[in-house]
């Protein structure tokens, strides 16, 4: 064993010292993007017309055209009374602004600590991809929007039965558009797929 590693050292350590790399890269990706998930997270202040906005909410919400335009149709029936609020509950506090801005507060509190002390009610706390709270002036009420994304980009594997053998898949999928790479039996096959409905 000795005489192994002697005559292998350089190689050994060449392993090694990728191992290491491929560990500390992967610590500092999970918790770059643990950050990067709390930070969009957090309850984002907006005013009541930018809420209708698409360029706002996108640029607000770090969200790409597409689903700032999805989300501005659904607030827009929010604001039309066509969606009822699945909770209302009441806040004190010498101007709309300053409320708004306390709930906001009070929510991100109740998230990153999972202690809800303002007795907020659970629809304003639950985790979501993005939670938005803004003075209603019309109405003279703080509304809370809570948003979750579909999640665009996924990872997946899967197998292939064909020509009387197996072949194992691995693939990805960027919105509607999935690729998959099968290898196993004989030659690679590949496979594109475009979803045209989703529900």
């Amino acid at each position: 064993m000795l005489n192994f590693i002697k005559k292998h050292k350089k190689i050994i350590v060449c392993v090694v010292c990728a191992v290491v790399v491929a560990v500390l890269l992967g610590i500092g990706l999970y918790f770059y993007l643990h950050h990067e998930k709390t930070v969009q997270e957090a309850p984002k202040v907006m005013k009541y017309p930018d809420t209708t906005n698409p360029g706002k909410l996108k640029n607000t919400l770090d969200v790409d055209d597409g689903t700032a335009n999805q989300l501005v149709k659904q607030i827009e029936y929010i604001h039309d009374g066509e969606i009822p609020p699945e909770t209302i509950y009441y806040v004190t506090a010498p101007t709309l602004k300053k409320a708004a801005n306390d709930t906001a507060d009070d929510i991100k509190t109740t998230m990153d600590t999972g202690k809800n002390t303002k007795n907020l009610p659970t629809a304003a706390v639950e985790k979501t991809d993005r939670t938005v709270v803004t003075a209603n002036t019309e109405q003279q009420q703080v509304d809370v929007y809570k948003i979750n994304l579909r999640n665009n980009h996924k990872l997946k594997g899967g197998v292939l039965y064909h020509d009387n053998g197996l072949s194992v898949g691995a693939g990805y999928q960027a919105g509607k558009w999935e690729s998959m790479a099968y290898a196993g039996h004989g030659k690679p096959d590949y496979a594109v797929n475009y979803t045209w409905k989703e529900w």
